[in-house]
């Protein structure tokens, strides 16, 4: 059996050994990939990440040069990765930027879903890596780590990144990246406690705008700790992505090249665990059962008062016997389905008299043909903005149009939710 056979069954028996956890059914998948000797390590990487995951300079050199092989480590007593980049050779993927190099791995839109963390979903990753003892950073970026969106106006800014930093003394920092390019640093520690030793990092994250959640830990093998940060509050995700990647290896900017010399980071075990996104649950009010499609959260244990399902329709009608569109707030029936001469506002100051100036300047949002096939319309935005998701709350459209295609959606139910904070469900046939 070869190698790359061993690989994809050692995935397949960890899933299938944890199975469908949490009372809720939420996957949970372990993907671990490890060197296992020298030799064939980009097919190997490629294999497992899916499609071209590697970003090398090897077409910078005239001979041939692979920058990640795999080498026996002394220490960990097993093979591990070697990322090597030059100073004055490479740059970043054959010239793409000048200005910086870049010698990485990573998870991208070919590779398999349990590598791709989607809205709100909550994920692991774990890894070993060791610098040497003689590592130069630069007063610039010097990334071992990233967590990147992939989609979306805001893609470019890292969610997460790991970068050593060129100081007195130098240090290795966990940034956070709030969008716009702007970028926080969470935690720093003295870069020296980890110069060659081996490290193990721990990041897990819960993919979500504002209220995600971030545990990130990063230790010697001998349990000592060297930077630790919690948040129970923080974004994680950007406005239009599709799901957000990990990538490791070496990217590094050539801004401060003479504090640069040619460098190498070794790595071992990449490990991504897919916990599963927290589902969806809609308000029950009347304590019927049955949920209300347009209130909903998103909880990984139900909340008080809300169901799984969506099928509460029930709601109070107001009589409009003028027919303008406007209900009466004091005549109204509760029903399921609405009722013939009756709406479902209660605007109406005179019943006996249409008034149509009335329904111009109050016209609610709506949202037709539903279910729809091809062409959503949307009545009453007045400009602002909207966002498309799925059942399980990934978002899939962002839009500001009163007529959107939604053609290449996959049939079922979706929500579209207004920048104001309106929510209406439609149905895709």
């Amino acid at each position: 059996m070869n190698r790359f056979n061993r690989l994809i069954l050692r995935h397949l028996f960890i899933s299938c050994l944890l199975g469908w956890q949490g009372l809720h059914g939420q996957g949970t998948t372990v993907t671990t990939i490890s060197a296992d000797g020298p030799g064939g390590t980009y097919a190997l990487l490629e294999n497992a990440l899916g499609g071209s995951p590697l970003e090398v300079p090897d077409c910078d050199h005239e001979e041939t040069f692979q920058h990640i092989e795999e080498v026996y480590d002394e220490v960990l007593d097993r093979y591990v990765f070697n990322f090597y980049i030059h100073k004055d050779i490479d740059t970043d993927r054959c010239e793409t930027n000048v200005d910086r190099q870049r010698n990485e791995i990573k998870a991208y839109d070919p590779s398999p879903d349990y590598l791709k963390a989607i809205q709100r979903e909550i994920v692991t990753y774990e890894w070993y890596f060791r610098i040497d003892e003689g590592f130069q950073p630069s007063s610039n970026f010097t990334h071992l780590f990233q967590l990147k969106v992939v989609g979306g106006n805001d893609s470019a800014n890292p969610l997460l990144t790991i970068t050593p930093r060129k100081g007195d003394p130098d240090k290795l920092q966990l940034i956070h990246g709030r969008g716009n390019n702007n970028y926080t640093a969470l935690k720093d520690a003295d870069l020296s406690l980890i110069k060659g030793q081996w490290a193990k990092a721990f990041c897990k994250a819960e993919f979500a705008e504002d209220t995600g959640k971030l545990d990130f830990r990063l230790e010697l093998l001998d349990g000592t700790e060297v930077l630790t940060y919690t948040s129970e509050s923080i974004d994680m995700w950007r406005v239009g992505a599709s799901f957000v990647r990990p990538k490791w290896g070496i990217y590094r900017s050539l801004n401060d090249i003479a504090s640069l010399r040619d460098e190498e980071v070794f790595f071992a075990d990449f490990q991504v665990t897919e916990i599963g996104a927290c589902p969806i649950w809609y308000e029950d009010a009347d304590g019927d059962g049955l949920g209300d499609p347009n209130s909903f959260v998103y909880e990984c244990e139900r909340p008080e008062g809300y169901v799984q399902n969506n099928v509460d329709t029930c709601l109070d009608w107001y009589e409009d016997k003028d027919e303008d569109g406007l209900g009466n707030p004091d005549v109204k029936l509760y029903a399921c389905e609405q009722p013939a001469g009756y709406v479902d506002n209660s605007e109406d100051d005179n019943d006996l008299v249409s008034n149509i100036l009335a329904i111009s300047e109050k016209v609610q949002l709506a949202i037709y043909p539903n279910p729809v096939l091809s062409i959503l319309k949307i009545r009453g935005l007045k400009g602002q903005s909207y966002s498309v998701h799925n059942l399980s709350g990934q978002q899939v459209m962002v839009s500001n149009e009163a007529e959107v295609s939604v053609a290449q959606l996959r049939a079922g139910i979706y929500f579209v939710k207004t920048r104001s904070g309106e929510i209406l469900r439609f149905v895709k046939k």
